[in-house]
């Protein structure tokens, strides 16, 4: 066996044993940096920071092992964009230039949707933005325009959802998909039967809906136990020490 093959062969198997059991090891070179500035490596799902690199010569490098496709973040010293990826066990390579990623498919095309609802995302900023600059007949008309922008938005976030039951690139946009879901369409989405559902980052945001449905049905319960029964008849003693009640006075027009 030739020395390249035999490297060829060991290489292969450690990426194997890389992605075996629950843990990947992460390759990330970050490309077209400023120099000297700090880039970031996040873990979406704790939103802890895991690592930072100084940019040299335009790069910064990252590498370790991440539990197997958790949701890692890398995001430029002052900036509010993250890139966001998977590890898959497959190196990747980020582009401060234009947020761009090269990697497996699973990542490239996570990058593609994110990058486009970043975009569409914007565009509704942009409207609503300009809608206190203008006239009140001028809003009256950019009202449906900002609508139609929003509207954009949330159809874009439930089209990443519907293209994809098959993999686990909606759990990455599940804090946005959850909001914009009528309850009955989250429980569809959370119900177990999307690979995308059993990924810790989609479960984390089920059960903070859960929760948050839990409160609301509590609250509803509350109002509706409350309209409709009978008041508790306070005592109070009045300037002269005697006793009156408040029903007394409930009905009686002397409020």
């Amino acid at each position: 066996m030739k020395l390249k093959t035999l490297l060829s062969t060991l290489l292969a198997a450690a990426l194997t044993l890389a992605c075996s059991g629950n843990t990947a090891n992460y390759a990330v070179t970050v490309v077209d940096g400023v120099e000297g500035s700090i880039v970031y490596l996040g873990d979406m799902l704790s939103g802890d920071e895991i690592d930072q690199a100084t940019v040299t010569d335009g790069i910064a490098e990252f590498s370790g092992t991440a539990d197997k496709d958790a949701l890692l973040a890398v995001q430029a010293d002052g900036s509010e964009w993250q890139t966001l990826f998977f590890a898959d066990g497959k190196p990747v390579t980020v582009s401060l230039a234009d947020n761009s990623l090269t990697g497996s498919k699973l990542n490239e095309k996570l990058n593609a949707y994110d990058k486009e609802a970043g975009d569409i995302y914007e565009n509704a900023l942009r409207a609503i933005a300009e809608f206190g600059d203008l006239s009140q007949e001028g809003q009256e008309a950019a009202t449906v325009a900002i609508q139609a922008e929003i509207d954009k938005v949330q159809d874009y976030y439930k089209q990443i959802l519907y293209e994809n039951p098959d993999n686990i690139i909606p759990a990455a946009f599940m804090p946005t998909i959850a909001q914009i879901l009528e309850r009955e369409e989250l429980e569809e989405a959370f119900s177990g039967k999307h690979k995308y559902a059993k990924h810790p980052y989609a479960l984390q945001m089920k059960e903070s809906m859960d929760e948050y449905y839990a409160r609301l049905d509590e609250m509803e319960a509350a109002k509706d136990n409350f309209i409709g029964t009978k008041f508790i008849d306070l005592q109070e003693p009045d300037v002269n020490g005697k006793m009156h009640s408040l029903s007394e006075y409930v009905g009686c027009g002397q409020w």
